[in-house]
Parts: structure tokens; sequence; C-alpha cells
């Protein structure tokens, strides 16, 4: 999904919105059909309730989201290199 104007709502935002907000999670769970496929329709999203921050705060909180994004990717790589170091201590010592 796309804003109409990303100088009012970010496309990251909404993104984020989708995938981590509960208050629009119980939205999509309440349009969803109990049927063995539940979906949602287009109407259904472009009817659901997103809360629009002003766009600087936007803007700051993408900022933050980003840095801390970065900060996992590091950290994920420096567990990833740790669990190689470990196995060529043991191989090499045991």
């Amino acid at each position: 999904m796309e804003s109409k104007d990303e100088a009012i709502l970010l496309n990251k935002l909404i993104y984020y919105g989708f995938m981590y907000s509960s208050y629009l999670m119980r939205q999509m769970e309440k349009a969803m059909p109990k049927a063995a496929y539940p979906s949602i329709n287009k109407t259904d999203i472009e009817n659901f309730i997103i809360s629009v921050p002003a766009i600087e705060d936007q803007n700051k909180a993408l900022t933050e989201i980003e840095q801390l994004e970065a900060s996992i990717t590091e950290a994920q790589s420096i567990l990833n290199g740790a669990a190689a170091r470990k196995q060529a201590v043991i191989k090499q010592h045991l």
C-alpha cells in the first residue's frame, strides 16, 4: 500500500504500521472473514484508521528506526562471526 501524498504520510510509516501496529492488526482481523483462507480486500484496507503524526515526527521516527535496524544488523553480524570463531576454537583445541 502506498500513500496518496507522502507530504502527509510516508510510505515506510505505512509499512511499519501494518507490520507492527496492534491497532491495525485488530482492524485487519475484524475485516477478515472466518473462511478457510481468510483475506481482506482493497476496500477494507482503504477504510482502516491509521494514526498520522506530523511529517517531522514521521521522519524522526523513521530515522530512529533505520538507526536501530543498522544496529541490529551489526549485532547479528557480530553474533554470526562469534559462532564461527567458537567452532574454530573448539575444532583447534578439541
